[in-house]
């Protein structure tokens, strides 16, 4: 069944929803279909789920080192100062839940279950199929949104595929207007900032088919060549693929091929571009370690310095692109500071009777 470009109406009255083991054997199932990168099917699933994200901020990230840690620094220092945000990152340790959460709050198992049933039925017959990843995205962002009984498209901008996208209107100036606009809503799921970790790569991710207001880019390196190039220019060109036309970009330090690539896909897109190459040190911040099984309180509690690519965080959140007519994130001290309290758990590898493990804070 080919998109025709006009939403298709979901499901069957009758038709009985799948519980969340269902649904997530089903999800499973999808990978079957492997890693195919493109824009189609996720443009599709957000227009015929009716997916509107024109009242919320959208953060995309994207690099090689960093990018989970970001997400949640920038997660927890927008709820210290009360905004309320949704964050998509992958891979999950334990549950897939972790993938998704409103205000730091992982998605229900219910929520999973009446999502995935939606869409399981909306896909059915598409060929080709969407992926596993193409719908964790869907999932996600139909979480986060207002869903409407028609998609509103507000101004547009040209995606990189020469495509127009939802264009975010400004967020509420006010705590008490973002309230009231919630109040107002008929989805109690809509939020203020939508924080996007990439998947793989960038420029066709299906996290790229949002319209964003900051792109963010931590250190590139080396990784999936196979999909990505072999080259670190190849990869950085993929990953720089998350900026859009006059949108700001903030980057973490890059090496000299990486940094040639962003600043010209920032300059084709008269993207305000700014490489944070010192530290910050203008209040104490630091990562401190997950509750990790037989680790000493004292381990757990330890601060340790954050690697580089945070120093990003409190200039992006003072940021606001030039030509985007919005007013500034309201970033204090004490939302700054809120950093220290972010708890990344890192990634486990769960001992096996006889064989040794390891426990790494690496690349999440």
């Amino acid at each position: 069944m080919r998109w025709t470009g006009k939403p298709a109406r979901v499901g069957a009255s009758g038709d009985a929803a799948i519980n969340y083991t269902e649904a997530l054997a089903w999800l499973y199932s999808l990978q079957r279909f492997g890693i195919k990168l493109g824009l189609e099917n996720i443009q599709r699933l957000i227009a015929e789920l009716h997916v509107d994200l024109s009242n919320a901020r959208v953060i995309h990230v994207a690099g090689t080192n960093g990018k989970g840690s970001v997400c949640a620094m920038i997660d927890s220092i927008c709820r210290a100062q009360e905004y309320r945000t949704g964050l998509f990152t992958s891979p999950h340790l334990v549950t897939f839940r972790e993938r998704i959460r409103i205000n730091g709050k992982m998605i229900s198992e219910s929520e999973v279950a009446a999502g995935l049933t939606t869409v399981q039925k909306l896909v059915a017959d598409w060929e080709p199929h969407p992926t596993f990843f193409e719908i964790a995205t869907a999932l996600a962002l139909k979480h986060f949104a207002v869903v409407t009984a028609e998609p509103t498209v507000g101004d547009t901008r040209l995606s990189q595929q020469g495509e127009a996208l939802p264009s975010p209107s400004p967020p509420p100036s006010s705590r008490g207007e973002r309230i009231k606009m919630r109040g107002e809503s008929k989805s109690d799921s809509n939020v203020d900032v939508v924080i996007l970790e990439t998947g793989l790569g960038g420029r066709l991710d299906a996290t790229n088919a949002i319209q964003s207001d900051v792109a963010v880019i931590t250190p590139i390196a080396l990784d999936h060549e196979q999909w990505l190039g072999d080259s670190l220019e190849k990869i950085a060109r993929e990953k720089a693929g998350i900026i859009k036309p006059r949108t700001m970009v903030v980057s973490a330090p890059q090496l000299t091929e990486a940094k040639k690539v962003i600043r010209a896909r920032a300059a084709e897109c008269e993207a305000p571009l700014q490489f944070v190459d010192q530290p910050y040190e203008k209040s104490p911040i630091a990562l401190r370690a997950g509750s990790i099984k037989n680790s000493t309180p004292q381990s757990q509690s330890q601060p340790f310095v954050p690697p580089r690519s945070t120093s990003v965080m409190p200039r992006l959140l003072a940021a606001s692109p030039p030509s985007s007519g919005r007013d500034a994130f309201n970033v204090g001290t004490n939302a700054l500071s809120s950093m220290a309290r972010t708890i990344r758990p890192p990634r486990k590898f769960l001992p096996t009777p006889g064989v040794k493990f390891s426990v790494t804070n690496a690349r999440p």
